[in-house]
């Protein structure tokens, strides 16, 4: 079929293909500014310890990756390796506070991303 079921690593990439088959377009993931909204690598390795995803973060993807204070998106929507103790504290620190005398321009974040598919390689 359009979709064969795989064993092993690299499940994104064979749901991307299989959405492909399917006649879904690809669209990128990066915002305006080329930062990732997906991340392969837990918070801690592109913000507190840069250095030491920064072979790795590389190594994976067709476009150059941003790591430090500039790795993600605004918008970012998720992590891999994120243990369930620090899931309850993600979600307590952004949905739960606000920072004091900050105010999200919701009208900004819907412009973040351009709407246009991307060729296949």
């Amino acid at each position: 079929g359009k979709c064969p079921v795989t064993e092993g690593h690299g499940e994104d990439r064979h749901i991307g293909n299989c959405l492909y088959n399917a006649g879904v377009g690809r669209h990128s993931s990066r915002d305006i500014y080329g930062r990732e909204a997906f991340h392969q690598f837990s918070p801690q390795q592109y913000i507190v310890d840069p250095g030491l995803a920064q072979h790795d973060i590389q190594h994976y993807f067709k476009f150059p990756q941003s790591i430090g204070r500039e790795c993600c998106s605004e918008a970012t929507i998720s992590f891999h390796y994120v243990d369930p103790d620090m899931i309850l504290v993600l979600d307590h620190l952004f949905y739960r506070l606000s920072v004091y005398g900050r105010l999200k321009n919701m009208d900004k974040l819907q412009d973040l991303f351009e709407a246009k598919t991307v060729p296949m390689p």
